[in-house]
């Protein structure tokens, strides 16, 4: 495993933690890990270094709790982050928050450790009896830092309790080189040794950096949800929707389709400007939309908040209908514009189901086309395809229309694009139409439909994310016909 440690004056300090640091580095390196180190100077063997800062006002407190404010530069950082496959951060201070940025948009693994109590800072600085300050300075902490790691490394079980106390809803992993305590709640793991014991440590940092990887494919501001048709992000619902037998899920106004065409003829070329200048969005297979001329049915994976205007600019200038949740159409400012661009909001309950197949089925036997995500939640820039629901399968072999299928990849940004963005760019591959099969009854042609879609959509993520699964994958055939 490459492990790289983010942290400050590793070599000029002799205190507990500092020599505890080194001795746990050289074990890591016995065991036969590869470890880095990011910190300020001098120099050494894998070692990145980086310039110490000064801010006046705070240099000296600072100098005296023998923290630097180092400033790496960004190539130092690249160098280091493309090295690695975990980064382990000391420290909650702007360098290490801009370290924790890229990784995470790069997909790399990353944890951090709480070593820096707020109460120290406070009394060093000769605040010790304005209590609400340390407080203050852990909401800080978490809001601005450590809100990002799915896994905390404590030193101590007061130091997780506070933690907890202070809404750090992150997994709290004890980690300490004392003995003898014996807080653990029910979230925490936790695990203690002799001064001299320290195989036990190592074993269970491992085991968090180890557990950190698994999520190493995500960039979010939160741990994956449990469920994988649970949103990552949700905008907030201030103005409640009522859907009962009363509600046009397709406004039949004239006026409103007259304002509602205007609107997306001059708001979806602006997006798409967007698009293509900050996201770098490249489309392929346009003729794959284009040569169907009656009602169809497209669905892609759900990886971006913007997603929908890239569909849109793929079908421009014919427009296409977007199913959407509920909460969507609840938020302020942007429900109207959902709304006035072709969405149509997904009942909640059983009940309103029908009506809704029924406005869509009249959609399409109009001519129109309608965009579904099947995996119905949003997961910012994740590589891989999420179980479907089966509902634009089945609307799809009940009128007996096309699905064609939509991929969006990601790309590291390359050119010009290194100039102002992190994240990945995003690409969008448009697949040739899938048919459902009409010798079938309407059941299995439903189930026949989506998981034909699915494996289509499924090989082509993976070839696209991985260049050469579909070579892999041809000479396992051929080594499997030969009998090797």
């Amino acid at each position: 495993m490459k492990i790289l440690f983010v942290i400050g004056r590793l070599e000029e300090k002799s205190d507990d933690a500092h020599i505890f640091s080194q001795s746990f580095i050289r074990a890591l390196t016995r065991l036969g890990h590869q470890v880095r180190i990011l910190s300020t100077r001098p120099p050494a063997q894998n070692k990145y270094t980086s310039s110490t800062g000064r801010i006046p006002p705070v240099s000296m407190a600072a100098h005296r709790q023998g923290i630097p404010f180092d400033r790496p530069k960004k190539k130092v950082l690249l160098d280091a982050l493309q090295w690695a496959d975990v980064v382990h951060f000391q420290l909650p201070f702007r360098p290490e928050k801009r370290c924790m940025k890229i990784a995470r948009q790069r997909g790399i693994a990353t944890v951090a450790s709480f070593c820096l109590q707020p109460e120290n800072i406070i009394c060093n600085m000769g605040l010790g009896r304005f209590k609400w300050l340390s407080a203050l300075m852990y909401r800080f902490f978490r809001i601005t830092f450590y809100r990002h790691f799915t896994h905390i490394i404590c030193p101590s079980s007061v130091i997780a309790h506070r933690l907890i106390r202070h809404g750090y809803g992150s997994k709290l992993h004890i980690i300490t080189k004392d003995a003898g305590e014996d807080f653990t709640p029910h979230n925490i793991d936790r695990i203690s040794a002799g001064q001299n014991e320290i195989d036990g440590i190592i074993q269970q940092t491992l085991a968090v950096y180890r557990e950190a990887i698994k999520h190493r494919d995500w960039y979010m501001d939160a741990p994956p949800p449990e469920k994988t048709d649970r949103h990552v992000i949700t905008l907030p619902s201030v103005h409640k929707l009522k859907i009962d037998q009363t509600f046009n899920f397709v406004p039949r106004s004239i006026l409103f389709h007259v304002l509602s065409r205007s609107v997306y003829l001059i708001l979806v070329p602006l997006l798409s400007l967007f698009n293509r200048a900050v996201l770098g969005v490249r489309v392929q297979g346009r003729e794959n939309l284009r040569s169907i001329k009656g009602g169809l049915i497209t669905v892609s994976n759900h990886i971006h908040i913007m997603d929908c205007t890239m569909i849109g600019m793929c079908y421009y200038p014919r427009m296409c209908y977007f199913t959407s949740a509920k909460n969507i159409f609840e938020a302020p400012v942007v429900r109207r514009l959902v709304r006035m661009l072709g969405g149509i909001p997904i009942p909640d309950g059983v009940k309103m189901l029908k009506p809704f197949a029924r406005e869509i089925s009249g959609c399409l036997a109009r001519g129109r086309a309608v965009h579904f995500y099947p995996e119905t939640a949003l997961w910012p820039y994740y590589k891989h395809l999420r179980p479907f629901k089966a509902g634009a399968f089945h609307l799809a072999a009940d009128n007996n229309v096309p699905i064609v299928p939509i991929v969006l990849t990601c790309r590291p940004p390359t050119g010009i694009y290194l100039l102002w963005r992190i994240r990945p760019l995003i690409s969008i591959k448009i697949l040739e139409p899938v048919y459902p099969d009409k010798s079938l009854d309407k059941r299995n042609r439903k189930n026949k439909l989506k998981d034909e879609v699915f494996r289509y959509m499924n090989k082509v993520l993976e070839s696209e994310q991985n260049p050469f699964a579909e070579k892999t994958r041809v000479l396992r055939e051929q080594l499997r016909q030969y009998g090797m």
